[in-house]
């Protein structure tokens, strides 16, 4: 793998506004200008695989992307604007993939639709090589070892303008550790009234990790909470004791570069047995 010519490749790409400027007028009109900055961080984080956390995808030469903005074109500019404006798109697909029915909005409203409720769209791109930050349960050793923290919000689950459930997160040494997948999913979404609007690109299917609080975890301070100075709390334990405590082996957690000793350095750490 030349990591080298990688870079010169994703350089010779230009910013994601000199990209986005090549795209033909119809896609520009989905993919909204006024979101660059969004879809720069957004690619940043799909495409730097220094950058710690998510799913990640491989570069061009070794099967996946240089850009998440090749995802749409891989999938072919035309294509994606038809399928936009005939409002069809994989949701089949992508459940079979693993994706569960929640995790997507309708494709088009009807009078049953709640007021408010935007529509989204949901394509999947093939052969596009990529690694997850996501794994399931069931595919974990037992004495797996997990991180518990609160990563935002508050604790008072009956304050719930404020109260963000804690997350669980595993890791591996390196990213060719990770779970792989051979797809990108595409995501374009509208609000209520307002234009077709492109809302994110990342490798494998729509699935959300797990968030949840169990009773040994309640007491975890987010951020919002925690002193000037303070230092951040976490719980560390074991996939067994996730389970023991009421996830299910199809639940999903994040699953991370580096190692929890390290991760958890400069916390407030409880080892739970």
């Amino acid at each position: 793998m030349s990591h080298h010519s990688d870079q010169e490749g994703k350089e010779g790409l230009g910013s994601i506004r000199d990209q986005w400027m090549r795209l033909p007028p119809d896609v520009q009109a989905i993919v909204d200008e006024r979101m660059l900055e969004y879809y720069e961080d957004t690619n940043e984080m799909r495409m730097d695989r220094d950058k710690p956390g998510g799913s990640k995808f491989e570069s061009a030469e070794d099967g996946g992307v240089d850009s998440i903005f090749q995802v749409i074109e891989r999938m072919g500019y035309d294509e994606f604007v038809r399928r936009v404006m005939d409002r069809e798109d994989d949701r089949e697909r992508l459940i079979e993939a693993g994706a569960p029915e929640s995790a997507f909005l309708p494709a088009e409203r009807t009078e049953d639709t709640p007021e408010g409720l935007p529509e989204a769209l949901y394509f999947m791109v093939e052969g596009i090589r990529g690694e997850l930050g996501i794994v399931q349960l069931a595919e974990l050793d037992p004495d797996t070892v997990v991180v518990v923290e609160r990563a935002k919000g508050r604790s008072n689950p009956d304050e719930p303008e404020t109260y963000a459930a804690a997350s669980i997160t595993t890791f591996r040494e390196t990213l060719e550790e990770l779970p792989e997948t051979d797809f990108a999913t595409v995501i374009v979404g509208r609000e209520p009234g307002k234009d077709n609007q492109l809302w994110t690109i990342h490798p494998g299917a729509p699935i959300r990790p797990a968030l949840r609080d169990f009773v040994w975890s309640q007491g975890l301070k987010g951020p919002e909470e925690l002193a000037e100075g303070e230092a951040a709390q976490a719980i560390i334990t074991t996939v067994a004791r996730l389970l023991e405590a009421g996830m299910a082996t199809h639940d999903y957690i994040k699953i991370s570069v580096g190692d929890a000793d390290e991760y958890t350095a400069n916390h407030d750490t409880t080892i739970l047995e």
